[in-house]
C-alpha cells in the first residue's frame, strides 16, 4: 500500500474515531442531563407538595384561631348582656329571649350563663343541665377556673358532639359583674368542611390527578403512614407502607432538612420535610414518579454519530477506490499513448522511465513494451537503411560463368554476389 492510500486511511480513521468519541461524550452528557433533570423535577414536586401540605394545615388552624377570637368576643358581649339584665332586675325569661335573639342572629348554637356556684341560670334555648362547679364533668373542668376568679377566656377544640350533628367550638369568659361562666358554643361546621376540602387528602388527590406522580405518602417522624394515595391504589387506613428504597429517601430528606431525590429503576423517589410556621418539621412527604425515557438521551447522539461514521466510511472507501482506480488506469493510459506515438513514429522511450521504475505488473508491461518498441524501431531503421541503399545503386547483370568451373565454386561465387 503506497503512502497516499495510507494517508487517506489514517485521516479517515482519525475522523471516525473523533466522531465516535464526540458522539459518546455527547450521549453520556445528554443522558446525565436527563437524569439530573428528572431528579430535579422530583425534588421540585416534593418541595411544592410539602409546602402545600404545610399550608393546608396552617390555614385551617389560623382560621380556627380567628374564629376563636370571634367566639370569645361574642361570649364577652353575652356576659355584658347578662350583667346589664341582672342590674336592671329583668326576669330570667327576658334575658333568655335576648340571648336567643343573639344566637339566632349568627352561627351560634347555644349561649349559657351560670351563677357563682356554676349552676346554669340563663340559656338561649332549652338544653340539658350542665354542671360547671365541683360536680363538673371532665370535659367541663377547664371552665371551672372562671368560677374561681380567673379572667382568662377558655377556648376548647372544635368537636362533633353526635353523629351527623354540627361541629361545635365552645368558648367561655368570666362574668362581667361577678364570677360566673358565660359560654358560647359556635357552629364551625364550615371550618371542618374547609379543613376537609383543603386538607392533606386534597393535596394528594391533586398530585395524583396531575399524572406526574404515581404514589404519595405522608410519613410521621417514626415512619408511620399518616396519609397515602396512589394512581392504582385506594387511600385507606391500612395503606401500603413504602419499601426500603422509599424509606431511605424519606430519611435522607428528613435528616437533611431539605428535599432529596434518588433514581430507583424506572422511578424517581423524592421526599421533602413538611415544616410548619415554627420551622419544626412534623412530617415528611414522599412521592414516587416515573423517571421517563432516560435512554432517549443517548439514542439520538448515538444515531447521529453512527450516521456520520457511516458517511465517513463511504467517503473513505470511495476515495480509496477512486485513487486505486486512477492509479490502475494511469499505466494503461501511458501505454496507450506510447503505442499511439509508436504508430506515428514519434515514440520516445524515455517517457516510460518513471513507469518502468515501479515494481508492479504495470511496470513489467511497460518495460516489455519499451523493449519491443526499441526493437521495432531499430528494425524499421535497419530496413529503411537497406531500402534507401537498394534504391540508390543500379542493378548489374550477372557475369557469365566460365565453363568447366566446379559446382562448389559456383556456389561460393553465387554466395559472394
Amino acid at each position: 500500500m503506497d503512502l497516499s492510500r495510507r494517508l487517506i486511511l489514517l485521516v479517515c480513521g482519525v475522523l471516525i474515531a473523533a466522531v465516535a468519541v464526540t458522539g459518546g461524550v455527547f450521549a453520556y452528557g445528554a443522558h446525565g442531563a436527563l437524569l439530573e433533570r428528572a431528579l430535579a423535577d422530583g425534588r421540585h414536586v416534593a418541595e411544592l407538595a410539602a409546602r402545600s401540605t404545610a399550608l393546608v394545615r396552617e390555614v385551617p388552624r389560623a382560621a380556627e384561631e380567628l374564629l376563636s377570637a370571634q367566639i370569645v368576643a361574642q361570649a364577652s358581649l353575652a356576659a355584658e348582656l347578662v350583667a346589664m339584665g341582672e342590674a336592671a332586675r329583668q326576669p330570667a325569661r327576658v334575658i333568655n329571649d335576648r340571648l336567643r335573639a343573639a344566637a339566632d342572629a349568627g352561627a351560634i348554637e347555644e349561649i349559657v350563663a351560670t351563677d357563682q356556684r356554676g349552676r346554669i341560670v340563663y340559656r338561649s334555648r332549652p338544653v340539658a343541665d350542665v354542671a360547671y362547679g365541683a360536680d363538673a364533668a371532665p370535659s367541663e373542668q377547664p371552665f371551672t377556673t372562671l368560677l374561681k376568679g380567673s379572667t382568662t377566656p377558655v377556648v376548647r377544640p372544635a368537636q362533633r358532639l353526635e353523629a351527623g350533628g354540627p361541629v361545635i367550638k365552645p368558648a367561655a369568659v368570666a362574668g362581667a359583674d361577678k364570677p360566673r361562666v358565660v359560654r358560647v358554643d359556635a357552629d364551625v361546621t364550615g371550618l371542618a368542611e374547609l379543613a376537609r376540602r383543603a386538607g392533606v387528602e386534597r393535596v394528594i388527590d391533586e398530585l395524583l390527578a396531575s399524572r406526574m406522580v404515581e404514589a404519595v405518602w405522608l410519613l410521621a417522624p417514626d415512619q408511620r403512614v399518616l396519609a397515602h394515595g396512589a394512581v392504582t391504589g385506594i387511600r385507606a387506613a391500612g395503606a401500603p407502607a413504602p419499601d426500603a428504597d422509599e424509606l431511605a429517601a424519606a430519611r435522607s430528606a428528613s435528616g437533611g432538612r431539605k428535599a432529596a431525590a434518588v433514581l430507583a429503576g424506572p422511578w424517581v423517589l423524592a421526599a421533602a420535610p413538611v415544616t410548619l410556621s415554627n420551622n419544626e418539621p412534623f412530617a415528611t412527604l414522599l412521592v414516587r414518579m416515573p423517571a421517563g425515557d432516560l435512554d432517549g438521551g443517548w439514542r439520538t447522539p448515538a444515531l447521529v454519530a453512527g450516521v456520520v461514521t457511516l458517511l465517513l466510511l463511504i467517503l473513505a472507501v470511495g476515495r480509496i477506490a477512486a485513487t486505486v482506480g486512477g492509479r490502475l488506469d494511469e499505466p494503461l493510459d501511458r501505454l496507450a499513448e506510447a503505442a499511439s506515438a509508436l504508430h506515428v513514429g514519434r515514440f520516445n522511450p524515455f517517457t516510460l522511465n518513471d513507469l518502468c521504475d515501479r515494481d508492479d505488473a504495470a511496470a513489467r508491461a511497460a518495460r516489455a513494451f519499451r523493449a519491443m518498441a526499441v526493437e521495432v524501431t531499430q528494425r524499421e531503421e535497419h530496413l529503411e537503411a537497406l531500402l534507401q541503399s537498394a534504391r540508390g545503386e543500379p542493378e548489374e547483370e550477372p557475369a557469365p560463368e566460365p565453363e568447366g568451373a566446379p559446382a562448389d565454386e559456383e556456389y561460393r561465387d553465387g554466395q559472394g554476389v
